[in-house]
């Protein structure tokens, strides 16, 4: 081989390596992107156009005057508290207005029969603690998620549940040490039309000594 010929075909080597490291990055970085929005997926739940989120960012709780809320995968028991929960619509066709019958229902790992359940209803928007519940009014103040666009969910919104009843603006208590599987059956206006549906959650556990026994 010439010179010049070894010359050339040591050019078009060296040339050819930042082309395969550039390559070999991009491949990396879609893969691991492909995989971060893979673990995202798995921590969502959805149920028609709503997707809940569930996460340490997303399913939280405060107590007493609280106005920070905290992860809610573990909380104190037997204590007054409101739960945060993030929620998004899915559908581009169609806004969703929720309705006062939306609820929370837990049951604990040793439940044996109806009455050991714990049901919270949804809150007014602007309720933060145990000590500033504002009773759900569906027609003066609901929860109305705009429909989503072209390029995904519309905002999440935080939807706050800890009321007693329908409209109440007392706080329930988080029930006894236990852990708790969690459902939540949502009511709303979607297409103009009234539809509910049931949505399995998580689970979270309740301790007498927060949060040491976390």
């Amino acid at each position: 081989m010439s010179s010049s010929t070894y010359k050339a075909a040591l050019l078009v080597l060296l040339a050819s390596i930042p082309t395969s490291i550039g390559v070999s990055t991009y491949y990396y970085q879609e893969q691991l992107t492909q995989l971060r929005n893979q673990i995202s997926t798995l921590n969502n739940r959805s149920t028609g156009p709503l997707t809940v989120y569930v996460d340490f960012k997303s399913f939280n709780f405060t107590q007493g005057s609280q106005t920070s809320p905290n992860p809610a995968f573990c909380m104190p028991s037997n204590t007054p508290i409101v739960f945060w929960v993030k929620v998004s619509n899915a559908a581009t066709d169609s806004s969703v207005t929720l309705k006062a019958q939306t609820m929370m229902q837990m049951q604990p790992y040793t439940a044996n029969g109806l009455g050991a359940f714990v049901r919270i209803w949804i809150d007014d928007p602007g309720t933060v603690n145990p000590a500033n519940v504002v009773g759900y009014n569906e027609t003066t103040n609901p929860y109305m998620l705009p429909a989503a666009s072209p390029n995904g969910s519309s905002p999440p919104v935080i939807l706050k549940f800890s009321a007693t009843s329908q409209g109440s603006a007392i706080a329930g208590s988080s029930g006894s040490p236990d852990n708790w599987i969690t459902f939540i059956g949502f009511y709303y206006i979607y297409r103009g039309q009234a539809m509910g549906q049931t949505i399995p959650l998580t689970d979270f556990k309740t301790v007498n000594n927060y949060p040491v026994d976390c």
